[in-house]
């Protein structure tokens, strides 16, 4: 917590960029990430210190769409958290791979969101 305070009141201009990369569990750990239970935890020390400064510093979560394993009833709960959230996000990552061999898991290329 002191460290997140000071990143985000002596060293970030306006905007704090992070990867959460996903909402899902099972999405993430296919990545080797933490859950978003994580980043929702960010989330609100992040508004506690702005309300508490006074200050209007931006949390922008960088996410991937289609990693292999991701199905399109994971990008619909993704997009869900965003709106819950009330996140807004500058871009997408769409993730194309076209050998992954560390697990029988689904590999979605055509997976399509807008």
């Amino acid at each position: 917590k002191p460290y997140l305070r000071e990143l985000m009141l002596k060293h970030t201009s306006g905007r704090l960029k992070v990867a959460p990369e996903h909402t899902e569990d099972k999405v993430l750990h296919y990545m080797g990430k933490p859950s978003f239970r994580l980043f929702e935890r960010l989330r609100t020390e992040f508004d506690r210190i702005n309300r508490e400064n006074g200050t209007h510093t931006e949390l922008v979560p960088y996410f991937i769409s289609s990693h292999p394993g991701c199905t399109k009833k994971d990008m619909q709960h993704l997009l869900h958290h965003l709106y819950e959230l009330d996140l807004v996000f500058d871009s997408l990552i769409h993730h194309h791979l076209e050998i992954m061999q560390v697990k029988h898991i689904l590999l979605n290329k055509n997976l399509s969101f807008f």
